[in-house]
């Protein structure tokens, strides 16, 4: 998309489009973009909170079975195995998903090989793209800016309920496509179109109140995992830019996307 200039001189917009759920993402339309990934409840809440708090990398897995074969084989290393099952953690891990679990004295120097449910086989599939970012209501902004400042169209990937879309998940893409509509970036496709829709829509209420309000708020809450949802709506406490490394894959601190501050 463009629009045109004086003297007739193109001007390309960038655009941001939004993959409700990851079936939906188109490997080849994420080739000249930057993926973001969002999982708010919970993997890329406890990413953010984890590396603000000194981990030193997480190595994203497909399975359960392959991050516990990973943390073996990494055994010489300070490794922590972390993740969830259907929200529990499974047995033999260091750390489940909650972000309260990743604190500083825990996690500081580490690397943390996770395995949930949508959230890390979400940044797996987003690997085609130039690069991968990792986002939360945590980090929102630190996003925003480093999104700005790419200089490449945005495919945002959800990781969703189980193959299904979120409602947690498509609040915070909407919220990215505000920030980056905002910024001069052009609306991209119905996805966008959808996301934007629900945050526009919802402004009025309280963060922590909405991420209550879907399937994946509600399972932690009969869970007993209350907390988590605290956890994941505090909006910009966190200044930092996960990105995805490639061989081997792993989740960094981006050096150029701004320090971490609690």
């Amino acid at each position: 998309m463009f629009v045109y200039a004086r003297w007739n001189q193109p001007v390309m917009l960038q655009e941001v489009d939004v993959y409700l759920q990851p079936g939906q993402v188109d490997p080849l339309a994420l080739e000249n973009a930057t993926a973001v990934v969002v999982d708010v409840l919970r993997a890329t809440t406890t990413m953010c909170q984890a590396l603000a708090n000194g981990a030193s990398a997480i190595v994203p897995c497909g399975s359960v079975e392959e991050a516990t074969l990973l943390g073996r084989a990494m055994s010489g290393e300070r490794v922590l195995v972390c993740g969830e099952r259907d929200g529990l953690k499974p047995a033999g891990y260091d750390l489940g998903n909650a972000p309260g679990e990743f604190s500083a004295a825990r996690v500081r120097g580490n690397i943390l090989v996770m395995a949930t449910t949508n959230g890390t086989p979400a940044i797996l599939r987003s690997r085609p793209a130039l690069k991968t970012v990792i986002a939360s209501f945590l980090n929102l902004k630190a996003v925003v800016d480093a999104l700005v400042n790419g200089g490449t169209d945005v495919r945002i990937i959800c990781a969703g309920e189980k193959g299904g879309p979120s409602w947690e998940d498509t609040l915070l893409a909407g919220h990215l496509v505000a920030g980056l509509v905002e910024s001069g970036f052009a609306i991209g496709g119905d996805g966008a179109r959808i996301a934007l829709g629900l945050a526009m829509g919802t402004q009025s209420v309280g963060l922590a109140e909405l991420l209550r309000k879907g399937d994946g708020g509600q399972r932690l809450l009969r869970q007993g995992f209350e907390n988590d949802i605290d956890h994941a709506a505090r909006l910009d406490s966190v200044r930092l830019v996960p990105v995805l490394r490639s061989d081997p894959a792993r989740v960094e601190v981006d050096p150029g996307g701004g320090g971490a501050w609690i």
